[in-house]
């Protein structure tokens, strides 16, 4: 029950600065909380009835077909190697999957069917823990309301003389880590929404579960943009057989995005004005 209540505290914290917007223009404490708190829910119901019935038919169907699209792109990878043999000889490299593998290391073996059963895996789990959707929104308004309250009893139990020092380095400390937090979070929503419209409109199946899970990703430096490449990729060789250059157009698109657009536009912009 920790992960659920930890989400809670930091809804709060992230929302806490609009409250006190709020409250700085005249408003009791009580009715910032019901306004800010009333907008989330809708946008968190609007959100559950457009997108997470979508999100949960990708889930179950590739939930269910996740062996058979593993399989297949294994065949695809070891097709494309095959294709490619002879410039593989040029340089001296491996020209089977399982050359690759050995060459590699033990852990990279299948790392196709993998992906593919770790991104069904990790999107079922998500939908398992849908209850958290009700628990989360209604514990983090809650503590909203009573935040001030919570601070004031950790001054409280403080030496006195450390009192003062703690609230003014804490008041500073937390101000900008929680900017920061929202700043990222943000991105990864807009990442998320951008992604998935990429991916859709290249017509794979499972674009907003890719989406979303890129979103994610893309907090990761450097090794989230390659895994969301990846993934990507290899969602092209099982839907569209003979694809390799619609594959790599799409890493080029989401490579440009991801290192051009948001590390240096959107991400910088976005943090640095939370």
């Amino acid at each position: 029950m920790i992960p659920p209540f930890a989400g809670a505290f930091l809804l709060a914290f992230m929302l806490d600065p609009v409250v006190d917007k709020l409250q700085s223009k005249g408003l009791s404490r009580g009715w910032g909380v019901a306004i800010v708190g009333s907008f989330f829910i809708i946008i968190l119901v609007v959100i559950s009835l457009l997108i997470i019935p979508v999100i949960a038919h990708q889930v179950v169907d590739l939930s269910a077909n996740y062996q058979k699209y593993a399989q297949i792109a294994s065949e695809r990878v070891e097709a494309i190697v095959k294709n490619y043999e002879p410039v593989l000889q040029c340089f001296n490299l491996p020209t089977t999957i399982d050359e690759w593998s050995t060459k590699l290391s033990a852990q990279t073996k299948s790392a196709a069917q993998k992906s593919i059963s770790t991104l069904a895996e990790f999107v079922s789990s998500a939908l398992s823990k849908a209850l958290w959707l009700i628990i989360v929104p209604l514990a983090g308004l809650w503590l909203l309301k009573d935040i001030d309250y919570l601070k004031s009893k950790v001054l409280y139990i403080t030496p006195g003389k450390y009192r003062e020092k703690l609230r003014v380095v804490g008041s500073a400390v937390g101000a900008v880590f929680f900017k920061y937090l929202r700043g990222m979070a943000t991105v990864a929503i807009i990442y998320s929404a951008v992604a998935s419209l990429l991916l859709t409109l290249f017509g794979l199946k499972y674009g907003l579960i890719i989406g979303c899970v890129a979103g994610i990703l893309y907090l990761v430096p450097y090794v989230g943009v390659i895994t969301i490449i990846f993934i990507a990729c290899i969602s092209v060789l099982i839907q569209f057989p003979h694809s390799l250059q619609t594959a790599g157009i799409l890493a080029g698109i989401i490579a440009v995005m991801s290192f051009g657009l948001f590390d240096q536009l959107i991400t910088p912009k976005v943090v640095g004005s939370s």
